[in-house]
């Protein structure tokens, strides 16, 4: 009989209840190192998913020698040697939820767990420990073996994640790998491995795949789940392998699509603009007057990601006036135009903007490597009035 593991919150019966007692403890506790301890660890054995995940990342922000160690161990699932008597039992839970953590451990022996893990009986534990190895800076020669081991794993997410990895690094070396594991794939999983085939292949390679991802990726795009992603595959295949009238007759349908969601549509607009359609570049400057805002803030990011001149002048007085909404969304994407005009402003605005924390953000602008400042890194699809 497995006896019941008693966790820090566990007097609290509403699970959402605990989760804010969590994060309100945090504070109270961060003088008392001991009881923090005992708070984060022991909250890794918590019945409630989104309280073992929160108590993983915030260990992760405050890892030490020791609970690094005692994470790997917990991982691998062994119980530490000498750990407190609250410790926490290395269940299966326990295990995915101190994989997690294991990414604020960048030492070796944290690469070498990991390692181990991606061989482990349990897809899940695989598959977290594929995650977190690669969220970690490995290097490739220690990466690519496991990756490519994955792609025949008998789980088809753990051979997902070798495919990810492998268009985050340009592997084009795991394209025949990626290539033969899609072929017994359906649906949303096949199509996350005809993205990574995208990324790989080089311009006028492997023309006889090119049709079917084309129409793969036009399904993509009627779909609102996955629009985005595809599109912008759409335009990529499109221009490296001779197909852009195509992708630019699927992009304008989008853009006539009713009901279709304003971001998407702006996400249309962005791709058609990138194949030199003068319609994109029309949409995205209507949607600079878009009623709504989230509509209207993608339209500017999307501005200073495209460097598209047309539009900077809008994207530069949105930048300048403090009452804006999208004030702070436009100072960002100055930083993405990466132009000596568009330098100069941010330097104005790092000085002399109305509002002090615009301010700080032209400044953070200005000091930011080239292209790491999006402010739209996701869309949230929701409703607004």
């Amino acid at each position: 009989m497995t006896r019941h593991q008693e966790t820090p919150l566990e007097g609290i019966a509403n699970p959402q209840d605990r989760l804010a007692q969590l994060i309100w403890l945090l504070d109270e506790l961060e003088a008392d190192q001991e009881n923090l301890e005992r708070l984060l660890f022991g909250s890794l054995a918590d019945p409630y998913p989104p309280v073992r995940e929160r108590a993983g990342k915030e260990i992760i922000d405050r890892m030490t020698p020791t609970r690094a160690s005692w994470l790997r161990q917990l991982a691998l699932g062994e119980s530490p040697e000498g750990a407190p008597e609250w410790f926490p039992s290395p269940t299966r839970e326990v295990q995915q939820a101190a994989i997690l953590a294991l990414r604020g451990d960048h030492s070796g022996d944290g690469e070498d767990a990991l390692a181990r893990l991606a061989s482990h009986p349990d897809a899940d534990i695989r598959y977290q420990a594929l995650v977190t190895l690669f969220s970690l800076d490995v290097a490739d020669e220690r990466l690519d073996p496991i990756a490519m081991q994955a792609y025949s794993d008998r789980d088809d997410e753990v051979a997902m994640i070798a495919a990810q990895a492998a268009s985050a690094r340009n592997w084009t070396h795991h394209l025949d790998a990626v290539i033969e594991r899609r072929e017994s794939l359906r649906g949303e999983l096949r199509l996350q491995f005809t993205l990574t085939i995208v990324e790989l292949l080089a311009e006028g390679e492997r023309p006889e795949l090119i049709d079917g991802i084309l129409e793969e990726l036009e399904q993509g795009v009627a779909n609102e789940k996955t629009s985005a992603a595809c599109a912008s595959a759409l335009v990529d295949v499109a221009q490296r392998h001779g197909h852009v009238a195509r992708a630019t007759q699927t992009l304008r349908k989008e853009l006539d699509r009713w009901f279709l969601h304003p971001l998407l549509k702006v996400e249309a607009a962005a791709q058609l603009t990138r194949l030199g359609d003068s319609r994109g570049l029309d949409f995205l400057s209507t949607s600079f007057d878009s009623r709504r805002k989230d509509a209207r803030g993608y339209a500017i990011d999307v501005a200073g990601k495209l460097k598209l001149g047309a539009l900077y002048g809008r994207v530069a007085r949105v930048a300048r006036d403090a009452s804006d909404y999208h004030c702070d969304t436009a100072i960002l994407a100055l930083s993405n135009y990466n132009t000596p005009e568009a330098r100069e402003l941010l330097e104005e605005l790092a000085t002399n903007h109305a509002d002090a924390e615009l301010r700080a953000l032209a400044q953070q602008a200005l000091s930011a490597p080239e292209g790491i400042i999006h402010t739209f890194m996701g869309m949230e699809l929701a409703s607004e009035e």
